[in-house]
């Protein structure tokens, strides 16, 4: 997973210094924790390293940050989503007060992990619970942000199959072994 920008998140206060950020990723049972450095490393300037336009995606949303941090996630079992947690820690205005700092739950994203979507920088909403929502007590979703990222999701090869000595090959110090390929070469997960 590569994660390379926010975008439309609240913004300080007069007084407020920015706020940090911390994700956390869940897909399966695995999980991560990641805090981005913001701002970014600049991006790769190497001839042949891929070119993310991540701000023609982020044309409408004001404020884009921009990232680049790379996690991996080993799943026991295929995931159909993978769940982005983003939350904030505001310093308090006066620090040094013996104040501690205010943390909150911004938005979450889901992002489908299907094959679609592998290998591209998609945009994806960051929601949250309206708590203005009247009667339904902040059932209502709304968006917050996006956050943009780009994955992609390979499973392990399968055994060999029909593994077997070569005996016209064979002598007294060395032997031949052949098989047939595998069902999967451990590429990108097969759709669902």
């Amino acid at each position: 997973l590569q994660l390379l920008g926010l975008a439309g998140l609240p913004r300080p206060g007069w007084l407020e210094r920015a706020p940090e950020y911390e994700l956390f990723l869940r897909a399966g049972s695995a999980a991560k924790r990641v805090r981005p450095r913001i701002p970014a490393p600049p991006p790769d300037l190497r001839e042949d390293a891929p070119v993310v336009r991540w701000q023609e995606l982020l044309q409408q949303c004001e404020d884009p940050i921009r990232l680049d941090e790379r996690v991996s996630l080993r799943l026991p079992e295929p995931a159909a989503y993978l769940q982005i947690e983003l939350w904030e820690e505001r310093p308090p205005l006066l620090a040094g007060l013996g104040r501690a700092a205010e943390r909150r739950l911004v938005g979450q994203s889901y992002v489908p992990l299907e094959a679609q979507f592998n290998r591209r920088p998609c945009t994806w909403p960051l929601t949250a619970k309206d708590p203005d929502a009247g009667l339904l007590g902040g059932a209502i979703q709304r968006d917050v942000g996006v956050v943009v990222c780009k994955f992609s999701t390979a499973t392990v090869p399968s055994p060999v199959r029909g593994l077997h000595v070569v005996e016209a090959a064979t002598t007294a110090s060395e032997v031949e072994l052949a098989w047939a390929p595998p069902a999967t070469d451990g590429g990108p997960a097969p759709p669902r």
